[in-house]
């Protein structure tokens, strides 16, 4: 039996703007074990053409926030509520992290996704 999230991925018809949140990009990054296969055919989707992307600088701000708790805690080895206690104590170690950023230049560069700003009016 497919998982609700996976069918609801594929059976979003060709053509319609979609809008993008963040574990969609976050679930892709990590390569979640249940829900990356999925969202990794939804983007491709996106980028095909086959539907038009939409998604806001917060949503991005929101992906970079979660995958920094994610590649500090795995790091660092501790719970994620520990990471913000451990960046305070070493600052650095956010100037090693690689994951967010290259996941937010890998959004950033898919075909037919809007980025749109964080505005009164969207």
């Amino acid at each position: 039996m497919k998982s609700s999230t996976n069918s609801s991925l594929e059976e979003i018809p060709s053509g319609v703007l979609v809008y993008i949140d963040s574990n969609i990009f976050i679930y892709h990054a990590t390569g979640h074990a249940k829900y990356s296969t999925s969202c990794e055919k939804f983007l491709r989707r996106v980028e095909e053409g086959n539907l038009e992307g939409i998604t806001s600088a917060v949503t991005l701000s929101e992906v970079l926030q979660k995958l920094i708790l994610i590649e500090v805690s795995e790091r660092e080895n501790i719970k994620p509520w520990q990471v913000l206690r451990r960046i305070k104590q070493v600052p650095e170690i956010l100037a090693i992290l690689d994951k967010p950023t290259e996941a937010i230049e890998k959004i950033e560069k898919i075909k037919n996704l809007r980025i749109v700003p964080l505005t009164k009016k969207l």
